[in-house]
């Protein structure tokens, strides 16, 4: 009898130990997860850059000019079509909480403004070449709507007209040529360090997909839906 208690006993003390390790690793993790805000510094984001594709909501994709950082936007009916929108991809480069510098994956420049004008840089300036991220109240169908704000004394936004003419205004209500703007994920988020290993797989079609903010679509009544890719 007292043989069974002690081996009832010994297998007692053993799950003890192993709940509490348990218990143990669960605080770690608990304690080192990062709250959304310590995810969102920029001792954090630096590591991570995005790759994405700027299109309005008349379906004309930002591009910039690999030659001489001329920006343009072209009306796309494939998204899937790599030759056709090469020259619109840009990596989101962080600097603080949805402030970003937006370096075209071809020619490395940089987008900036000045003066209503868009214009690619090779070298980047926090004056011209700085932009910020706020989500649009506006239901932009399938997709999240964005406005790119640029960080000048006048805090402009970047608008793609339904002709295709980019500029930047200084109006933020009123302006019926408005055109807002969504993001299209290209890849997931990489390192630094492994964005030039990965900038070919990045371009496959099979890893296009949207990038949602609320991870669900939205539904529109005001315009064309355009089919999931």
């Amino acid at each position: 009898m007292f043989a069974i208690f002690a081996i009832l006993y010994e297998r007692f003390v053993v799950l003890i130990i192993y709940l509490t390790f348990i218990i143990f690793l669960s605080a770690t993790a608990i304690e080192y997860l990062p709250s959304r805000s310590e995810r969102d510094t920029y001792d954090e984001r630096e590591k991570l850059v995005s790759t994405y594709k700027i299109i309005s909501r008349s379906q004309c994709l930002l591009q910039m000019r690999s030659l001489d950082g001329f920006i343009h936007a072209k009306h796309v009916t494939d998204l899937h079509d790599a030759k056709e929108t090469i020259d619109g991809i840009f990596v989101f480069l962080p600097v603080a909480v949805n402030l970003f510098f937006i370096q075209h994956k071809q020619s490395q420049r940089y987008l900036c403004g000045r003066k209503h004008r868009l214009f690619g840089l090779v070298e980047a300036n926090e004056r011209s070449c700085l932009f910020e991220t706020k989500r649009s109240e506006i239901d932009f169908g399938f997709w999240d709507s964005y406005r790119l704000f640029y960080e000048d004394f006048d805090r402009g936004y970047l608008s793609i007209s339904y002709r295709c003419r980019t500029r930047l205004r200084k109006k933020y209500s009123n302006d019926k040529y408005l055109s807002f703007l969504a993001f299209i994920r290209i890849n997931t988020d990489v390192s630094m360090t492994r964005q030039n290993s990965t900038a070919a797989w990045t371009s496959s079609s099979d890893l296009f997909h949207y990038y949602y903010h609320y991870q669900r679509p939205k539904m529109s009544r005001g315009w064309n839906r355009m089919r999931w890719l």
